[in-house]
């Protein structure tokens, strides 16, 4: 992987991880300060 693809990929595994430990990605986004689109699905 290129520097500019872990630049962008390691913050949203992060975000996914967190998401994995709160139970909702959601709560993630809120506490990173992410804006999700929240489908419902």
């Amino acid at each position: 992987m290129t520097s500019i693809q872990n630049k962008i990929i390691k913050p949203k595994l992060g975000l996914l991880e967190l998401g994995k430990q709160l139970g909702s990605v959601s709560q993630a986004c809120k506490v990173m300060g992410y804006l999700c689109a929240g489908g419902g699905r």
